[in-house]
C-alpha cells in the first residue's frame, strides 16, 4: 500500500503488552507519515519496542501516544526511548497521567530530538500548581515550535514560572493553554508575566472563564507583545480574539458584558499597536448613551481601516461623538454599523455630514 500515510491504530487495548509480535513490521510501511496508538493500553517496554521500529521509518512524522496510562510515573524508564524517533516531528503524549518528575525525563530526551517541533502535554492535571518544580525542564526542549497544556489543571501562581521558561525558548511561535479553568477571574495576577515570551506568534488561552475585568490587564499585555498576532481568550459564545490579517491584525470583541471602564481600558492599551487595522466590536451590551467616554478613543487607532460597530445599542445622543470620531479616521476603508437602531430616529443633519466625511470609505454597510 505504498499511498497509505496515514495509520489509526487507537481504542486497540489488546496490542499492548504485546508489542514483540507485532512492533517489528512497523518498519515494512515505510511509506507512513502518521501513526496513532492511543488508548492501545502499550506500557514501558513496549514503547521501547516501538521506539526502535518507528526510529528506522524515516518518513513517519506524527506520532500519537493519547490515553496511554499505563506510562504514568515511569517516565524514567521509558523516556530514553524517545530519541530512536529521530525523524519524528510531532509527538502527542497528552492524557498520560504525566507528573513534574516524568516531565523532566521527557523534556530532556525531547531536546535530543532536533525535529522535534509540535508536543502536546495536554489533559496531564498532575502538572496544575507544580509548575514551580517542572517549568525550567522546559527550556531542554529547545527545537519545540509549538507547546500544547490544555486542561492541565494549571493555575495564576504557574503561569510566571511556565511564561518565564516559554520565553527562553526562542523557537517556541505557539502555545495553548485552553481550558485551564483556575486561571479565570485573577489575570491581573499572571498576564503580565505573558510579556516574558517575546518570540510568541500565537496563545491559545480559550474557555478559562475569563471575565470582564480580566480583559484589561490581558489587553495591557497582548498590545504589547510585539510579535504577537495570533491570540484567542475567547469563551463560549463570547468572543476575545486577535488574529493575523492581510495588512496587520484584527481585533474582535463579541456579545461580552462590558463596563465603559471595560472597554475604555482595551481600547486604550492598543493604541500601542500600530498594526491594529481591523476592530470588531459586535453585539456588547452596555455600551449605549457613552459614546463620549470610549468612542473618542477610536481616533488613537490612527492605522485602522476597517471598523465594525455592529449591535451595539447606541443611543441618539452617541451617534454625533461617533460622527466626530469618525472624521479624525484618515485611513477608515470600511465601515460596519449594521443593526443599529438609533439610525432611524436620528436627524438627517448629524449621520449625513458624517459620511461625507469619510473620504477613504470604500465600503459602507
Amino acid at each position: 500500500m505504498p499511498n497509505l500515510a496515514d495509520l489509526k491504530l487507537s481504542y486497540n487495548g489488546g496490542l499492548g503488552g504485546n508489542t514483540g509480535m507485532w512492533a517489528a513490521s512497523l518498519q515494512r510501511m515505510m511509506h507512513l507519515k502518521s501513526l496513532d496508538l492511543s488508548s492501545c493500553g502499550i506500557n514501558e517496554q513496549d514503547l521501547s519496542q516501538i521506539a526502535s521500529s518507528v526510529g528506522k521509518m524515516p518518513n513517519l512524522a506524527n506520532l500519537g501516544l493519547f490515553l496511554t496510562w499505563r506510562l504514568v510515573g515511569k517516565a524514567g524508564t521509558w523516556a530514553a526511548s524517545l530519541q530512536r524517533m529521530m525523524h519524528l516531528k510531532s509527538l502527542d503524549l497528552s492524557s498520560c497521567g504525566i507528573n513534574e518528575q516524568d516531565l523532566s525525563h521527557i523534556a530532556s530526551s525531547v531536546g535530543k530530538m532536533p525535529n522535534l517541533a509540535d508536543i502536546n502535554l495536554s489533559w496531564n492535571e498532575g502538572l496544575g500548581g507544580h509548575a514551580g518544580t517542572w517549568a525550567a525542564c522546559l527550556q531542554k526542549m529547545i527545537h519545540l515550535k509549538s507547546l500544547k497544556l490544555l486542561q492541565c489543571d494549571i493555575n495564576a501562581q504557574d503561569i510566571p514560572h511556565i511564561a518565564s521558561s516559554v520565553g527562553k525558548m526562542p523557537n517556541v511561535a505557539n502555545l495553548n493553554l485552553s481550558q485551564n479553568s483556575k486561571l479565570g477571574g485573577n489575570a491581573g495576577t499572571w498576564a503580565v508575566s505573558l510579556l516574558s515570551m517575546v518570540h510568541l506568534k500565537k496563545l491559545d488561552m480559550q474557555n478559562f472563564r475569563i471575565n470582564s475585568r480580566d480583559l484589561k490587564y490581558i489587553a495591557e499585555s497582548v498590545s504589547r507583545m510585539r510579535n504577537l498576532v495570533d491570540c484567542d481568550f475567547s469563551s463560549d459564545s463570547e468572543v476575545w480574539r486577535v488574529q493575523s490579517g492581510v495588512n496587520g491584525i484584527e481585533l474582535s470583541i463579541k456579545r461580552f458584558s462590558l463596563t465603559i471602564k471595560d472597554m475604555t481600558d482595551v481600547l486604550q492599551s492598543f493604541t500601542n499597536r500600530r498594526d491594529l487595522v481591523r476592530l470588531t466590536i459586535d453585539g456588547v451590551r452596555g455600551m449605549g448613551g457613552s459614546a463620549s467616554i470610549w468612542i473618542p478613543l477610536l481616533q488613537n487607532l490612527t492605522d485602522l481601516q476597517e471598523l465594525e460597530l455592529s449591535d451595539c445599542s447606541l443611543h441618539c445622543t452617541d451617534v454625533e461623538h461617533l460622527a466626530a470620531a469618525l472624521s479624525q479616521m484618515q485611513n477608515l476603508a470600511d465601515l460596519n454599523l449594521s443593526e443599529i437602531r438609533t439610525w432611524v430616529v436620528t436627524p438627517e443633519s448629524i449621520w449625513i455630514p458624517l459620511l461625507q466625511n469619510l473620504k477613504e470609505l470604500q465600503k459602507l454597510e
